[in-house]
């Protein structure tokens, strides 16, 4: 019975709601029997670890005697209360707990003990009783009481505003003259009356009475706090839970029930004042954080308020990406003028109307003059006042342009990808077909085969089979170039036969087209160290590429040539052509692999577009580089490989060798007057000259580009540009810097021949001029006049 008896005791004392430790009175222990759950919950323990051992063990003790923990004065009161047999209160004093998630880490706490002895039946101290009280609030108080709170707070010295709104006279007078020796009050008897104080009288605290002779305080209560954010103390009759709650739940800051001191009301509102500072004096330190971060922030963040939707917040990165303009205190339309971004402006129009956030994704806009395009995510997020009412919008975004553009690369890739995939599969079935044609007629006709069809069959198979040839080494070379596996095998050659084997190869596909080709070599002979094979690869490419993307009769150039110090020879092999050209935005990319500028279905040039990034791997294995010019479309395209691979150049070719090398005599004949220019374009074809005629300046310089002539025939009085300005433009032209000028003008003075020389002219003859005379000239400059077989192909 004793047993059950003392655990009902136990269970008792745990569910008593304060903080209770019961202490054995066994010095110097003092060990632990029992502990209510309000004090394990404090301490963040479980009964089994507190019950049976000594409390200086549970709380050890400051060996330093620093102010950090002060359990000394803990037993000092212990053992006083042992020897008096009285109940002792222990002030203030200062034990920080550890945080139960973090145990290296320790919280600030404060204090106040109640001991009290339990005697036993001769008045011996037999157990302790000690009672725990918090005090942090208050020490904290206390100690930020004195904050500066700027204007919010009255100045240094002043007395503290209280209203006190309370109907019943003699509680009223009572109170007044408690509160008047601390703070200023102002005593009104009425709801009605409260709130036209306000007017005159701003209080710091608010003490009222719940019943007054208008309003209860429910309604007072709403009032105050629509209007100030201070403390509001209700008084009530008697002790009523269920309204306690309800008050507390409807903003009051605390609620004094039933008959109590002056002296609790005076400690009630001094707390409320106290913690009213420490709340106000954390929001400024916590809206300061809130400011720096976002002025810090990497996002852009600016803040609109009223109906102009006036900028009154901007961070620097929302600076920036406006371009650093003067926004705070203007309206955002005048801001951001854009037409560009009106669209975005009707959709904050939007939020402000209907109160619904707006959020936008890879949004493009164009900001400034520049007209950059950019993309941003953003959002506009409305907030509202007490009342409900939008005041405004905050505006939140960042810049995606990177990521937007590399997506869209991506994308374009697997596009190029798939096109290269489908035009894979037509290029592998196009000699596929013929070939299985030509199996079938084969097989139909059996023995009946004539000796010309079997001829004729033969070269089809041979054909479509050396296009399959081409295909399959074309993709196996990019494979091998890509994963670093392909072999050059380097050996001294001759320049001339790496551009005869190229020349040979694209010889009839250019015959089939009508197209000439024009090929200046080196005077001299020229060893190079290539891979012969792969260097004749590579210029073929670039020969063939000319041929499909320039129109039938069109003409295109190789020029090889070295440049450079003795012991720095480089080689250059430029081929040109005056086909389609290439746009601007292709130009980056014309070497990545599946990139084509004929991407239709038609397909008209043919191909796999593997030949330039072939071109470009190959002779970046050689340490060389591809270079691309063109004027864009319908101008034509020049490639030119620069190769350190020259290992010797011989001596100059013998006079013999340069007459059967030299380049064929074309003549551009340029004069305003057409029977003068075609007379002179017939007397040069009866020679077997090629020739072309222009009427203007403009035009002459347009088909020069074109038709690339080793001699001009210019007048000088032309309807546009005088002759002197068409030889100085002729002479900065690469294609035409090397022809011969000869002026055929009626200017006969010697200033005018003087002025011929410095445009350029090489000759200056005076209309009208012998055909002997003519011809004269053009031979001493090395032309032959007869057309001879040459390097002009096709």
């Amino acid at each position: 019975m004793d047993e059950l008896r003392k655990q009902d005791y136990a269970d008792v004392l745990r569910s008593v709601p304060q903080r209770i430790l019961v202490l054995k009175a066994d010095v110097p222990e003092f060990t632990i029997v029992e502990a209510s759950e309000e004090y394990l919950n404090l301490v963040t323990m479980e009964h089994e670890e507190l019950v049976g051992r000594s409390i200086f063990e549970v709380f050890p003790e400051d060996e330093t005697g620093s102010a950090t923990t002060e359990q000394f004065r803990l037993r000092a009161a212990l053992e006083e209360v042992l020897a008096s047999g009285r109940r002792h209160a222990l002030s203030v004093y200062r034990y920080d707990l550890a945080d139960p998630q973090v145990p290296d880490r320790t919280f600030e706490r404060y204090w106040s003990t109640t001991l009290i002895p339990i005697l036993d039946d001769v008045g011996e101290v037999r157990f302790v009783v000690v009672r725990v009280e918090e005090s942090t609030d208050l020490v904290f108080r206390e100690r930020y009481r004195d904050w500066d709170e700027g204007d919010s707070r009255p100045e240094e010295g002043s007395r503290r505003r209280i209203l006190l709104v309370e109907c019943e006279d003699s509680l009223r007078q009572y109170l007044k003259g408690t509160l008047e020796a601390q703070w200023e009050v102002k005593t009104v008897e009425s709801a009605a009356q409260a709130l036209d104080s306000l007017d005159e009288f701003v209080p710091e605290a608010i003490l009222a009475a719940m019943k007054l002779p208008d309003r209860d305080g429910f309604w007072l209560l709403e009032k105050f706090k629509q209007r100030f954010d201070v403390p509001v103390v209700l008084r009530i009759e008697q002790t009523d839970g269920r309204l306690y709650r309800q008050l507390l739940e409807a903003g009051a800051d605390d609620v004094i029930a039933g008959p109590v001191t002056a002296r609790e009301y005076l400690a009630r509102l001094q707390a409320q004042l106290l913690e009213s500072d420490l709340k106000r004096a954390v929001r400024e330190r916590v809206r300061e954080q809130y400011h720096r971060a976002l002025m810090q922030a990497p996002v852009a963040i600016a803040l609109l308020e009223g109906p102009q939707k006036v900028y009154t917040l901007s961070n620097p990165a929302y600076d920036e990406l406006v371009g650093n303009r003067e926004v705070l205190g203007r309206p955002v339309r005048e801001v951001l003028w854009e037409e560009s971004l009106q669209e975005e402006l009707d959709r904050l129009d939007e939020v402000y109307d209907t109160g619904e956030p707006f959020f936008a994704r890879e949004r493009a806009v164009t900001i400034g003059e520049e007209e950059v395009e950019i993309y941003l995510n953003f959002a506009f997020l409305p907030y509202r006042n007490h009342e409900g009412e939008i005041e405004g919008v905050v505006i939140v975004g960042y810049e995606v342009s990177g990521h937007v553009e590399m997506r869209q690369a991506l994308e374009r890739e697997n596009q190029r990808k798939d096109i290269f995939l489908a035009m894979l599969g037509h290029e592998l079935r196009n000699p596929l077909a013929p070939i299985a044609n030509v199996n079938e007629v084969l097989r139909m006709a059996g023995a009946g085969v004539t000796e010309e069809q079997m001829g004729w069959a033969t070269d089809v198979i041979g054909r479509q089979v050396e296009q399959l040839k081409r295909h399959v080494n074309d993709l196996l070379d990019i494979a091998r170039i890509n994963r670093g596996r392909i072999n050059i095998e380097r050996q001294e050659v001759e320049l001339d036969r790496v551009l005869t084997g190229a020349i040979e190869a694209c010889e009839i596909a250019m015959k089939e087209k009508e197209q000439r080709l024009f090929v200046d070599r080196p005077s001299r002979e020229v060893i190079v160290d290539v891979d012969g094979a792969r260097m004749v690869q590579v210029v073929t490419n670039l020969l063939d590429n000319a041929s499909k993307y320039s129109p039938k009769g069109s003409s295109i150039w190789l020029d090889a040539r070295t440049q450079g110090e003795e012991d720095q020879r480089r080689l250059l092999i430029e081929v040109s052509d005056e086909g389609e050209g290439i746009d601007e935005d292709l130009l980056p990319h014309l070497f990545q692999l599946f990139m084509q500028a004929d991407e239709s279905l038609a397909r008209s040039k043919g191909g796999l577009g593997l030949g330039l990034p072939l071109v470009k791997g190959i002779t970046e294995l050689h340490g060389g580089e591809v270079r691309v010019h063109s004027e864009g479309p319908g101008q034509g395209t020049r490639i030119i490989l620069d190769l350190p691979v020259v290992v010797s150049e011989g001596v100059e070719v013998s006079s013999e060798q340069a007459g059967a090398e030299a380049e064929q005599m074309r003549v551009l004949v340029v004069d305003d007057i057409e029977d003068i220019a075609k007379t002179l374009v017939f007397l040069f074809q009866t020679r077997g000259v090629e020739v072309e005629e222009a009427y203007s300046g403009e035009e002459a310089l347009k088909v020069a580009h074109r038709f690339r002539p080793t001699h001009i025939v210019l007048d000088i009085g032309l309807p546009d540009i005088d002759g002197y300005e068409v030889a100085r433009r002729l002479r900065q032209q690469k294609s035409t810097a090397g022809a011969v000028l000869v002026a055929l003008t009626g200017y006969g003075l010697a200033r005018d021949e003087e002025r011929a020389y410095e445009a350029g002219f090489d000759h200056h003859l005076v209309k009208p001029a012998s055909p002997e005379e003519l011809f004269a000239v053009l031979e001493e400059e090395g032309g032959t006049p007869p057309m001879a077989e040459g390097d002009a192909r096709g």
